[in-house]
């Protein structure tokens, strides 16, 4: 079910790539988005603890 999620996205957002490389675009995009949703949450609460205590 969610590979077939991800392989609809690939299908449309790049089409003109080979399958691997769509593959490999979008694995590393969802790995930088997860990064970042990591980062800012632990920035928040920092930021949360250091006013609120």
């Amino acid at each position: 079910m969610y590979y077939n999620f991800l392989y609809e996205i690939r299908s449309i957002y790049f089409p003109s790539f080979q399958l691997h490389e769509r593959i490999h675009i979008l694995d590393q995009l969802v790995n930088l988005i997860f990064h970042l949703q990591q980062y800012f949450f632990l920035l928040a609460l920092k930021i949360y603890i250091l006013c609120y205590l």
